[in-house]
Formats: structure tokens, C-alpha cells, sequence
């Protein structure tokens, strides 16, 4: 009865673990995915925008980043840097080899023998040696997850808490249009660059219809250039 509990406990504490492991790597892989928005963010941002809009833009980005990376210092030593202890007798299973052989040559004096000799339990004497090694093994090994499931908390806790200045630094990331590939500001540069281009081809052409009124002189015979420049005046 009391090996079968404490059996079921140390067996517990070493589910528990990989439980803990895979809550550690969900925020973990939040983390990093935070992370990446964040980056996305900042190289798209249009350093060319309202610098109050800038100032609190980074100042959000960074509480954000500091809290981001306070949950993945936290989730790293959730993670990292535990040895469970097993239950490895120091002779290894030689004693219950031994235990096993002692007990098998006692029944074969008894069948062979009048003179009977008691013999003792296995499972009473293999109690007796395994059940201190595996009420140490569970306590050191609660421990050990109750120091992990501490460390992650204060990992989601530090992402949620991050959550909140970087959702408001995307909202003015948005609703400012800080973003320097907007369509709206795309639309903008072309209309310049088309306005840029007519202009352009506006003065090229004032420049060759000065060449060709300053030309047409020399080409009509003196009656045909008084007439022109009647015609002008």
C-alpha cells in the first residue's frame, strides 16, 4: 500500500515535468513570435513622420522589448539547468539479483530437505531497500518542479504584461500610418514623381520651342520673317 503511493507520487512528479517543459515552450514560442512583430515594426517604420508619433511609438517598442525579454530570461530557467533524480540503487540491481538467488536456494533446501527454513518476502525486503531511495527521489524532484512552474508564471506573466505597450504601439503604427510602404504614401510619392516628370517635359518642350522660334529667321526670305513677326507682335 504505501509502496504503490509513493510509487504513483514519484511517477507524478515525472509527468508533471514534461508538462512543464511543453508550457515553457508554448511562451517561448510566443515570445518569438512577439519578437518578430516587433521587428517587422520597427524596419517598416517612416523615420520621416511626426517625431511625437516616433518618441512614442519607440518608447512602447521598448517597455515591450524589456518585459519580452525579462519572460525569456524567465522561461530559460524554466527550461534549463535542472537533473531530476532517479531511482539507481549505488550497486545498481545487484541486491535484488542477490535477494532473488537467496530466495530461490531457500525453497530448493526446503523441497529438498525435512528440516524447513522460513522464507522471507520478496517484496517485503525489496520495499524495505527501494522506499526511502524513492520517497528522496519524489521530494528532490517536487522541488525541482515547483521552482520551474514559479519561473514559467513569471515568464507568461511578463509576456501578457508586454502584450499591453505593444498592442498600443501597433495601434499608432496603424492609425498613424507609420508604416513607409503604406499605399497611401506609395500613391503620394508616384503622383510626385509623375508631377516631377511633367514638369520635366514641360521645360524641355518651352526650351526646343524657343530653338525653333529663334531658328525660323534664318530659314524664311525677309518678307516671310517681317510677316512672322507681325504675327507675334
Amino acid at each position: 500500500m504505501i509502496l504503490d503511493f509513493f510509487k504513483e507520487t514519484y511517477f507524478h512528479e515525472l509527468e508533471f515535468r514534461e508538462k512543464i517543459i511543453a508550457r515553457s515552450q508554448f511562451t517561448s514560442a510566443t515570445n518569438i513570435a512577439v519578437f518578430t512583430s516587433v521587428i517587422f515594426m520597427i524596419r517598416r517604420i517612416d523615420y520621416g513622420a511626426s517625431k511625437t508619433e516616433l518618441i512614442i511609438f519607440h518608447l512602447l517598442v521598448f517597455i515591450g522589448t524589456l518585459l519580452i525579454s525579462l519572460s525569456v530570461l524567465c522561461s530559460t530557467k524554466a527550461l534549463t539547468g535542472y537533473d531530476y533524480k532517479l531511482i539507481v540503487p549505488e550497486d545498481g540491481f545487484d541486491h535484488f539479483r542477490k535477494i532473488f538467488e537467496h530466495t530461490n536456494a531457500l525453497r530448493e533446501h526446503n523441497f529438498a530437505n525435512p528440516n524447513k527454513v522460513d522464507i522471507y518476502s520478496i517484496d517485503d525486503e525489496v520495499s524495505d531497500y527501494i522506499l526511502p531511495e524513492m520517497i528522496a527521489c519524489t521530494r528532490e524532484n517536487r522541488e525541482i518542479n515547483k521552482k520551474r512552474v514559479e519561473w514559467n508564471r513569471k515568464s507568461i506573466r511578463s509576456t501578457i504584461f508586454s502584450l499591453i505597450p505593444l498592442f498600443l504601439a501597433s495601434v499608432i503604427f496603424v492609425c498613424f500610418d507609420l508604416d513607409v510602404a503604406s499605399p497611401r504614401k506609395n500613391q503620394g510619392i508616384e503622383d510626385k514623381s509623375i508631377e516631377n516628370s511633367l514638369h520635366s517635359i514641360d521645360e524641355q518642350l518651352k526650351k526646343y520651342r524657343y530653338s525653333l522660334t529663334s531658328a525660323i529667321p534664318d530659314i524664311l526670305s525677309p518678307q516671310e520673317t517681317l510677316s512672322h513677326e507681325q504675327r507675334h507682335q
